[in-house]
């Protein structure tokens, strides 16, 4: 994977998370996560979203990874790895560290219809 966005990314219910990441050009993309199981509560406000290119942050994907101090998220679709999302957990992280399993769907934020970016 050459590429990198900065971006967070949050747990948004008990088997949910969103992740943001901005692309250097510019593009907000964000992921939609429903996990298997319940996780606990957490934040990464410096995470970086790394992928080959743009189109890999678009449609459904598989997630697997962890988190505890760190996250790691990857994300893959027709068994090949896309994306991966990474960053040190804001605060005390979650111990014990959970695994996450899971659906993911990449969209456009909807900041990139007014900024232009499609």
């Amino acid at each position: 994977m050459s590429s990198t966005a900065g971006g967070e990314i949050h747990t948004t219910g008990a088997a949910s998370l969103e992740g943001n990441f901005t692309t250097d050009d510019g593009t907000p993309y964000c992921i939609a996560i429903t996990t298997s199981e319940t996780i606990d509560s957490f934040k990464v406000v410096k995470a970086t979203l790394s992928y080959t290119k743009e189109t890999d942050m678009t449609g459904h994907v598989t997630v697997n990874g962890s988190v505890g101090e760190y996250v790691k998220l990857t994300c893959t679709r027709e068994g090949t790895t896309n994306t991966v999302i990474t960053g040190k957990v804001t605060g005390t992280g979650v111990d014990p560290p959970d695994t996450i399993v899971g659906n993911g769907k990449w969209s456009l934020r909807a900041e990139a219809e007014v900024s232009g970016h499609r």
